[in-house]
């Protein structure tokens, strides 16, 4: 890891702590440029707590189901887990630990300490019962966010919003920037050790204006260029 995921990290532990103290819930929102690896480091997390923490319970959600899971496309969340799994070396496994049995579709169990990684897609967000945390990929483009955030409002200890910037017409930023400072976590492009300014231009030159502008600058004023309103 890198440090700044080494802080996103430890943020999102203080959180969880914060909530199970407090026995109140607590929500995030992590503002992110792409190819950051955030979503990477959230399927870490999950996995450290589905291997050393007894009936944990993690959930991931996205704005649709296929891009939590679907088996053999290596970009939905699940696929993430599998591959973080299988790469662990056999000692480390649970006991009893079956590929086929326990890496399922939209659910991941540990057969040892009872604990599970769940997955959802679209509104159906949240249905599942109480969590311990829930990681909402792409918040900023969820369709129909109202039913989600009412469907998450008493689910998860710890719910943490993830995306980069979609404008300002969504839940997503309107939580970003009316949450408190201490609510908000930002990975820049300038976090990423393994990116420049060489880089920065050659993406720049690549990529509309808009599309650059959303996805690499985090700008959500530049974001809603182009985008028609009937």
């Amino acid at each position: 890891l890198f440090p700044r995921q080494r802080e996103f990290l430890a943020w999102v532990s203080a959180h969880e702590a914060m909530a199970r103290a407090t026995r109140l819930d607590q929500e995030v929102v992590v503002v992110k440029c792409r190819e950051v690896g955030a979503t990477w480091v959230c399927a870490l997390y999950a996995v450290h707590g589905w291997l050393f923490r007894p009936n944990y319970i993690v959930g991931f959600g996205s704005n649709k189901v296929e891009s939590v899971d679907l088996l053999g496309n290596p970009k939905c969340i699940f696929e993430k887990l599998r591959w973080l799994i299988r790469a662990l070396p056999t000692w480390l496994l649970p006991k009893k630990f079956n590929d086929k049995k326990n890496l399922g579709y939209l659910r991941i169990v540990n057969p040892e300490n009872g604990s599970a990684i769940i997955g959802e897609g679209g509104p159906n967000m949240g249905r599942s019962g109480r969590v311990d945390g829930y990681f909402v990929d792409e918040a900023a483009h969820i369709e129909r966010p109202e039913e989600v955030d009412a469907a998450l409002m008493t689910v998860a200890a710890l719910r943490v919003n993830i995306s980069t910037p979609c404008g300002m017409g969504n839940t997503f930023a309107k939580k970003r920037w009316s949450y408190p400072s201490e609510g908000v976590f930002t990975i820049k492009w300038s976090d990423d050790p393994r990116k420049n300014k060489v880089w920065y231009a050659h993406m720049k030159r690549t990529f509309d204006p808009v599309s650059f502008a959303q996805n690499i600058d985090i700008d959500y004023s530049a974001s809603v260029e182009g985008v028609c309103v009937p």
